[in-house]
C-alpha cells in the first residue's frame, strides 16, 4: 500500500485519536482489509498508525499514574493492571 505523506500524517492523527479502523480506511479511501494487513506488518503505514496510537496510550498511562499517586482507588487498580501486563510481557 502506497500512501502519500499527507495520508500518513492523517493516519498518525487518526491513530492518536483511536478512530476505528473501518473509519480510518474510509477517510484514507483504502480497503479496510489492506489497511489491517499493513498494520500487522512492519513499514511506514504501521509506523504512522502506531506512532499516533502510542502517543495517546502514553498520555493515558501518565494520567492514570498521576491519579493513582493522588490516591484514586480506581486509578490504582488500573495501574496495577498495567504493571501486571508489563510484567507478563517481559516474562
Amino acid at each position: 500500500m502506497n500512501l502519500s505523506k499527507e495520508q500518513l500524517n492523517q493516519l498518525t492523527e487518526l491513530g492518536r485519536r483511536m478512530v476505528p479502523l473501518y473509519l480510518i480506511a474510509k477517510a484514507l479511501k483504502v480497503p479496510e482489509f489492506e489497511l489491517k494487513e499493513e498494520l500487522r506488518g512492519d513499514g511506514e503505514v504501521s509506523d504512522a498508525y502506531y506512532e499516533g496510537f502510542t502517543q495517546t496510550k502514553i498520555e493515558l498511562n501518565e494520567s492514570i499514574i498521576k491519579s493513582a499517586k493522588n490516591g484514586s482507588n480506581p486509578a490504582q487498580m488500573e495501574l496495577k493492571k498495567l504493571i501486571k501486563q508489563s510484567e507478563d510481557y517481559i516474562s
